[in-house]
């Protein structure tokens, strides 16, 4: 006997048809993932029983429209319909007529719980946050080596800064040993000091299949890694518990790659910036001191010594004179008292004689007590001048074992540069001067 041969359309129906008599008005109660209510006001959604099994689900527009909830993930619900095939693409799915929210699933009360128990416990204060380096000398990743997270993260690093070293810690992101080689990864980065700073990543996914970054031993890992931390787990929706203990939460791995360090040409032109600052600062300076030296070298002392010398000779040939006179003038005024005192006592009798002895032998203590104190007062004066006068003499310094060396001309020789070989000198000490020639 000849089998019959089905069409795919025939043995699709004939599974549909058996399905719905089957099941035509089941209740069914899972956990809500994958939901999407669509534009056309259609609601697709899948039930989960934990991991262990899932079954895809539709409710019409019609119905969809009678719910006083919105349906989201993470919602228990309890969903009233019957069994039945979509045949583009030969799933089976129930076809829900009624919907009834009975809680939130499993994972998120678990969620929630831990999520409190963190908070209570300061992994999530922001004393704890660490400082992003601002140029990382190399860059751990934590995430699958065949992720697309792990491609544009390695695009975006080698357009930024393309001689970047980055440390691929590989693991697994998803499933049951997932956290347990998350957490090991970072902290196997951290004993061994393998980088300056980690990425923790992985691409988007529903909230099942991110559950392993909010697991207690990765949240932990990130919270006690020394390391600073970027959490770049699923998209910008999705916040796994991972997040809030990293240092820092960017939306997509593409973020975290931007954010950990700026675009070379960046670090080119600050440092060619602050190479130009330098650069003036220090022209600036040598400006200054150039000019002061400059001002130093003009002044008159340096030119012309000599005529400086000259002039406190000057003043003090006048100071001489100005005390010669001054003494003449004291000497004639009490030789006159003198002689007045002579005639007067010449001409007394005895007693007198007597009496302006005395009197003169007191003009005379006098006189040479005004005398003498004229006498050192006037030298105390020149002694200041002759002082300063020997401060500004070029040559009081060949008594202290200094010379001057001049040339034939008379002009001081300053540098090696002023002279050349054979050149006849003549250098001065304290108590002579001798020739020299230059070798």
């Amino acid at each position: 006997m000849e089998k019959r041969i089905y069409t795919v359309v025939e043995i699709t129906k004939l599974i549909t048809i058996s399905l719905e008599r089957s099941f035509s008005s089941i209740c069914v109660e899972g956990e809500l993932s994958d939901c999407v209510v669509h534009g056309s006001g259609h609601c697709y959604f899948t039930l989960k029983d934990g991991s262990e099994a899932q079954l895809r689900g539709v409710m019409f527009r019609t119905n969809c429209s009678l719910l006083d909830f919105v349906p989201a993930n993470g919602m228990r619900v309890r969903v009233a319909g019957k069994i039945s095939v979509y045949a583009p693409s030969g799933a089976y799915q129930i076809v829900a007529h009624q919907m009834e929210d009975v809680g939130k699933g499993d994972l998120h009360r678990l969620y929630e719980e831990l999520k409190q128990k963190f908070q209570n416990e300061g992994l999530f204060d922001e004393q704890h946050k660490q400082i992003i380096p601002v140029l990382p000398e190399r860059v751990g990743v934590v995430t699958s080596p065949s992720s697309a997270a792990l491609r544009d993260i390695l695009n975006v690093l080698g357009r930024r800064f393309e001689n970047m070293p980055v440390i691929i810690a590989p693991v697994k992101v998803q499933g049951a040993t997932s956290a347990r080689q998350v957490a090991g990864a970072i902290k196997y980065l951290n004993d061994n000091n393998l980088c300056d700073v980690i990425i923790v990543s992985r691409g988007g996914g529903s909230f099942e299949d991110l559950w392993s970054f909010s697991d207690e031993v990765v949240v932990r890992a990130v919270f006690d890694s020394k390391l600073p931390v970027i959490s770049a787990v699923g998209h910008n929706i999705d916040y796994p518990l991972c997040d809030f203990a990293a240092d820092l939460r960017v939306p997509t791995p593409s973020a975290a790659a931007e954010m950990v360090v700026a675009p070379k040409d960046n670090f080119v032109q600050s440092l060619e910036n602050m190479d130009e600052r330098i650069n003036m600062l220090l022209k600036g300076v040598t400006d200054l001191y150039r000019s002061r030296l400059d001002s130093i070298k003009s002044n008159y002392v340096f030119h012309k010594p000599r005529n400086l010398i000259d002039r406190y000779m000057q003043q003090l040939d006048g100071l001489d004179v100005s005390m010669t006179g001054a003494l003449q003038g004291v000497l004639g005024k009490n030789q006159k008292n003198f002689e007045s005192y002579k005639f007067r006592l010449s001409g007394c009798a005895n007693r007198m004689v007597q009496k302006q002895n005395g009197v003169l032998v007191g003009c005379e203590n006098r006189l040479c007590n005004s005398l003498s104190s004229c006498v050192e007062r006037k030298k105390s004066e020149l002694a200041v001048v002759v002082g300063k006068l020997d401060a500004f003499n070029p040559f009081g310094v060949l008594q202290r074992g200094y010379s001057i060396t001049t040339k034939a001309d008379g002009s001081v020789v300053r540098s090696v540069k002023d002279v050349k070989n054979g050149e006849q000198l003549v250098t001065k000490v304290k108590d002579g001067a001798f020739d020299v020639e230059v070798l």
